[in-house]
Formats: C-alpha cells, sequence, structure tokens
C-alpha cells in the first residue's frame, strides 16, 4: 500500500504544476485531484515525468448522477473525456460518484423524490454502460 495526496486543497493559488513539484519535493509519489475538465492535461503529464510522481486516480465526472438517469448523459459525456485525460496521464483509475457534487463537496441533488429501489437499479443500470463506455485497462471505482 502506498500514501496518495490529492492536491486539490493543497498550496491554494498553486497551479497543478507547481503543486506537483512540491509534492514530490516532499517526498510523495502519487497523487489524485476531483476533475480533469479545468487542467492542462500535457503540463500535468510533463510534471509527473520530470518528478516522477504518478497520477493514480481522479474523478471520471463532476457532472451527472447515477441514481438519476435523466443526467446519465452528462455523466458518460465527462466520463468519455475523463478516459482521455486518463490516458494521457497514464492513470489507471477513475473514481464515479453516485451524486453529483456541488459547492464545498456537497451532494448537489439527492433525488429523494425517487424511491430506493430505482435508485439503486438507476446506479446498477448507470454502471453497467459506463463499464461498456470505458476501456478495460481503465478500472472504475
Amino acid at each position: 500500500m502506498e500514501p496518495v495526496i490529492c492536491f486539490e486543497m493543497l498550496y491554494p493559488g498553486l497551479d497543478p504544476v507547481r503543486k506537483i513539484k512540491n509534492i514530490a519535493e516532499i517526498g510523495f509519489r502519487n497523487v489524485e485531484f476531483w476533475g480533469s475538465g479545468d487542467k492542462d492535461i500535457p503540463a500535468i503529464a510533463s510534471a509527473c515525468g520530470e518528478h516522477e510522481v504518478r497520477i493514480v486516480n481522479f474523478s471520471g465526472h463532476r457532472r451527472g448522477s447515477l441514481v438519476s438517469v435523466e443526467t446519465h448523459e452528462l455523466l458518460f459525456s465527462d466520463l468519455i473525456e475523463a478516459v482521455s485525460a486518463a490516458r494521457k496521464l497514464s492513470c489507471p483509475v477513475l473514481m464515479l460518484l453516485t451524486n453529483e457534487l456541488g459547492e464545498g463537496g456537497r451532494v448537489k441533488e439527492s433525488y429523494a423524490h425517487i424511491p430506493p429501489v430505482d435508485r439503486y437499479d438507476n446506479v446498477r443500470r448507470g454502471l453497467e454502460e459506463a463499464l461498456r463506455r470505458t476501456p478495460n485497462d481503465i478500472n472504475l471505482v
């Protein structure tokens, strides 16, 4: 087992490239982050190579919720983009959340109006489709 540091909250005001450099300087070699859509992926890949740091995990989506079929296409759209970023970063793992997160990492919508058994079925169907859209060498967690 190896420690992994999420760089999102570390070193406020610094860009991810500088954060990776700082993290490497204190001895860590594995990092994760939230989403790829707002990041310069080639620059992050370069920084990881330069500082011998691996991206081991990041979010496979920032929009959409598995519990609501009405938002699945948003989630799958984000997932396709995340897979592309994961390839560029040699990252083997993408996280999927049951609910989209909003400000402060709080669940944006709980979908309390959807009965629990239907939420469960929506998550199951959503995960099955996500697996179909994800290459076999990338793991979804």
